[in-house]
């Protein structure tokens, strides 16, 4: 009922270019093509950045959960302890929107789902240095350097799994400053052919958060991710899909 009336209230929202709910048939079948992992040996830590609702999370929640019932070892006590082990410490988001605040509401549908979702931030994780903006309010500004303490202590990235389907049309421009600085930030905003670093005059978004989540992943962690026709197919992506190639599995 909850998401009923959610997606009937957004409906007329402007969410951005690119920007839309996944279906949930889609998150269903990325959380089954990731095979997550829940129990005494292992729990894979999850992680969707552009998370808009919790679409993903909570089929992780869900898949998860299952894992631990379906484990005859353990015992009763033994499963509530690792359910909330999942719940509270293994589903990071993280969404930008702030009219709606998607981040918020995916807090409140991981509540009504059983999850904590203390663990949902609202920021701009393509920012890589997550940098503190003067016009921020005090609740982002915690929410920030909570990020950015989680990302110091995991040098080498964070997250086992990334489900996500990413905004595919917003692209970013080196004519708006700061878009410029957050291009640099990234190796795929550069063409390094014939052994030169040649900055590219823009990059799409979909673009940037493959070697975003690359940055968070473990190393030999998963990435199922929605990725439009454009980066599959086109020319234009030739670099892109070689590099990712090389990168992520």
């Amino acid at each position: 009922m909850f998401e009923t009336f959610l997606n009937a209230t957004l409906r007329g929202k402007d969410l951005g270019c690119g920007q839309y709910f996944t279906p949930r048939s889609v998150a269903k079948l990325a959380t089954r093509l990731a095979a997550l992992r829940a129990g005494p040996d292992h729990t894979d830590v999850v992680l969707d950045a552009c998370c808009g609702t919790g679409g993903f999370l909570i089929e992780a929640l869900t898949e998860m959960w299952l894992r631990i019932d379906s484990n005859s070892s353990l015992s009763q006590s033994e499963r509530k302890r690792h359910k909330k082990i999942v719940a509270e410490q293994s589903l990071y988001g993280v969404d930008v929107a702030r009219d709606p605040a998607l981040a918020c509401i995916a807090r409140i549908n991981m509540y009504l789902h059983g999850d904590g979702g203390s663990r949902i931030y609202q920021l701009d994780a393509s920012d890589k240095a997550t940098k503190a903006l003067d016009n921020d309010d005090v609740e982002l500004k915690g929410e920030k350097r909570e990020f950015r303490k989680l990302l110091l202590e995991q040098k080498a990235g964070f997250a086992h799994v990334v489900l996500t389907n990413p905004p595919f049309a917003k692209e970013y421009s080196r004519s708006q400053e700061p878009e410029a600085e957050l291009l640099d930030e990234y190796d795929l905003a550069f063409d390094t052919a014939r052994g030169k670093r040649k900055p590219l005059r823009r990059l799409r978004s979909s673009v940037m958060f493959l070697e975003r989540y690359y940055d968070l992943l473990v190393p030999g962690g998963m990435l199922v991710s929605v990725v439009d026709d454009g980066i599959l197919g086109s020319e234009s992506y030739d670099r892109t899909r070689v590099t990712g190639c090389e990168n992520i599995s």
